[in-house]
């Protein structure tokens, strides 16, 4: 065939193809009775169909393949054309005589040892299967000796190549390995670092892994006993299981006179371990201290509240003193001044006793009944009892409120908010001199709740009396000495 580009490796390839032949081949009837598809041309001789096929008249030739190769090798025409691997067919020979005919018997015996001495077999391959050309252009042990190189080359290459990679690889395991011990390094240190107690626990209890603080307290924390460090602790166990189920578990244990919060996670998302991450944080301190700070606050708004009543009652009480100090020396002369002396007194008497019920209902509940009551009324009915308190004051008072507001409360405790919030406004804007004094009452209603709005634009409360503002009698006002 000619090696024109075209890939043609076996003999379906060839359809279509123009093929000459010598008249007579085998060979070519093989082809016309199983591939009638190809055009097959006939010639007296393999020169011809050579001239055929270098003339581009044909595709290739279809010859006996030691004529083929004979012929190539003389018109030197290995370069430009290549021989199918592929036999249109194949038929074996063999030379046979009969036992009793012994003059050819010793004919074909002297053919065989002349085959044999003269070594005719091995010129026969050499001139018909190209061994020959070879072997004219380089000696045979040169090609051995090239051949053995070669194969030398290429072992000592995959040799180099191996040694190469496993070199380059040990490299890498080492450069990882480091890294590696770095970082494992590293968190142990975070971890040891971590003033909690950090565990690592089967489901079973059993501690696997513990940072630094842990260790150092094992036998103080009360989390782990044994030498095995297992944790015995019912409520600590139902934990971990919580925390298998639900990823994350936490709660305050108290053992041996100590609170511990206990946190729980599953980090079995992590890594096929079925094992859970134990926190735990010794808060005993911090439990001891809030429950101070709770009392110190009791005991601050207990002291407000003392000096609230102090200021509150001192009024009464020393216009009580002084009329019955009055009475006692006598000053009053006329049966009217001492009636109207004693009235006094008794409405401040009705004073006092007022501040006193008004303490007790921050102790206890009102007993007015709870009724339901409007709010927009409500707000409206207090804003005209004050209304003339605004004008005097030159306060500018918005009111807003689209629809009726029903709510559920007691009237006469409504009726003090309001009051309260509307003096506390105005109390807040004494000292506005450089703008318009405004308070803005809004009543709305939202899905679940009926919200009242306050506003005014006074100087503002500071954060710590925020936190302050609901404590019994706090005021920010000045004390008014009687």
């Amino acid at each position: 065939m000619r090696d024109d580009g075209e890939e043609i490796t076996k003999l379906q390839d060839l359809q279509g193809k123009t093929l000459p032949g010598i008249k007579a081949d085998y060979a070519l009837t093989v082809l016309k009775e199983h591939y009638p598809e190809f055009k097959i041309l006939e010639y007296d001789s393999i020169g011809k169909c050579a001239e055929q096929l270098k003339a581009q008249n044909v595709d290739g030739i279809v010859a006996d393949e030691q004529n083929i190769m004979y012929y190539a090798q003389a018109e030197k025409m290995f370069q430009d054309y290549y021989i199918l691997d592929e036999e249109v067919y194949t038929e074996d020979v063999v030379f046979a005589v009969r036992k009793e005919d012994a003059v050819l018997g010793k004919i074909i015996d002297k053919a065989v040892y002349k085959l044999r001495t003269q070594d005719v077999l091995d010129r026969v391959q050499r001139k018909w299967f190209l061994t020959s050309i070879l072997e004219d252009a380089l000696p045979r042990q040169f090609i051995y000796v090239w051949l053995a190189v070669l194969l030398s080359g290429i072992a000592g290459f995959f040799v180099f190549l191996f040694w190469y990679i496993h070199k380059h690889t040990r490299i890498l395991v080492e450069v990882r390995t480091r890294e590696l011990n770095v970082e494992r390094m590293r968190l142990k240190t975070v971890l040891d670092a971590i003033p909690q107690y950090l565990l690592e626990v089967t489901p079973e209890g059993q501690v696997r892994l513990m940072n630094q603080r842990a260790k150092k307290d094992m036998n103080q924390n009360a989390l782990c006993s044994g030498d095995a460090a297992v944790i015995t602790q019912p409520a600590i166990l139902q934990m971990i299981k919580t925390a298998k189920n639900d990823a994350f578990a936490q709660q305050e244990v108290e053992i041996n006179q100590k609170i511990y919060r206990i946190t729980c996670s599953d980090i079995g998302g992590l890594s096929e371990n079925e094992n859970v991450i134990l926190l735990a944080e010794d808060v005993t301190l911090r439990r001891i201290q809030e429950k101070q700070n709770i009392q110190n606050n009791k005991m601050m708004a207990i002291g407000e509240l003392a000096s609230g009543i102090s200021h509150e009652l001192k009024n009464p009480l020393e216009i009580i003193c002084n009329y019955c100090y009055a009475l006692k020396k006598g000053i009053l002369h006329t049966k009217e001044d001492c009636l109207q002396t004693i009235c006094v007194i008794e409405e401040e008497a009705k004073e006092a006793n007022k501040i006193v019920e008004s303490l007790l209902s921050f102790a206890r509940l009102s007993p007015t009944e709870i009724g339901e009551a409007e709010l927009k009324a409500s707000v409206q009915m207090i804003l005209q009892l004050q209304m003339p308190l605004f004008h005097h004051k030159q306060i500018a008072v918005e009111f807003n409120c689209t629809e009726p507001v029903w709510v559920c409360c007691t009237q006469e405790g409504l009726k003090k908010i309001f009051i309260n919030l509307f003096t506390n406004a105005m109390d807040a804007m004494e000292a506005v001199k450089d703008r318009q004094k405004k308070i803005r009452i809004s009543v709305m209603l939202t899905e679940n709740f009926a919200v009242v709005e306050v506003e005014d634009n006074g100087k503002g409360m500071k954060a710590e009396e925020k936190e302050r503002i609901f404590n019994p009698f706090y005021t920010t006002k000045a004390l008014v000495q009687v």
